[in-house]
């Protein structure tokens, strides 16, 4: 409601061709999600890969609180994802709880819920972050190994058959794939991953 009424007040520019009305206007929308499912690897969708538009779009929402983009972000996941399982429960990757207190809110959980109610899903944490080391800085090898630790199951909530795992941005698939191992251990049978996008050449 508070976005809505912004909106109105202090309207939003389009982050692509600077058109007033939306951080991403309808022209852009469909500029970016034109090629779907940017990755080559099976069950792995992502918007595209972060650079220009798409870029500043999630790095506004993620670094600045830009909360309105999260409406923009889950329009373009409803664009690239496949039909879903009526039962399938999308779950976010756990963000850093100092990172929730240093932007004031919990930026991959808002995703979620938004991309939840376009279609129609339920949203679950099913993982708990563990630690909060930040991983931007890592290496390769660093980052497998945080990953193996950075999170546990959620043992109050039953494991659903079809889950989707969502995040904002994927560099070597590290986090996905600890999420993943943890999630398929937990019995849970098939599981989609979808990221607003990706950083290296090849996706995840």
């Amino acid at each position: 409601m508070l976005d809505q009424i912004l909106a109105i007040i202090s309207p939003h520019n389009c982050k692509g061709c600077g058109r007033e009305g939306s951080l991403l206007c309808r022209r852009c929308i469909f500029n970016i999600t034109e090629h779907k499912n940017c990755s080559p690897q099976k069950d792995f969708y992502s918007v595209g890969r972060r650079r220009g538009v798409l870029k500043q779009l999630t790095d506004d929402y993620k670094f600045n609180s830009e909360r309105a983009a999260a409406t923009i972000l889950a329009e373009l996941f409803d664009a690239i994802l496949p039909e879903l399982p009526a039962d399938t429960v999308i779950t976010p990757i756990p963000t850093a709880s100092a990172h929730v207190r240093q932007y004031g809110f919990d930026h991959t959980k808002l995703l979620a819920k938004k991309l939840a109610k376009r279609r129609k899903l339920k949203v679950a944490s099913l993982l708990i972050r563990t630690n909060n080391q930040a991983q931007h800085f890592l290496k390769k090898a660093e980052r497998e190994e945080a990953a193996r630790t950075a999170f546990r199951l959620n043992k109050n909530l039953a494991m659903p058959t079809n889950v989707l795992l969502i995040d904002d941005v994927v560099t070597t698939g590290a986090t996905l794939r600890a999420a993943r191992d943890i999630l398929k251990t937990a019995g849970v049978k098939n599981i989609k991953n979808a990221v607003v996008c990706y950083q290296n050449k090849n996706g995840v």
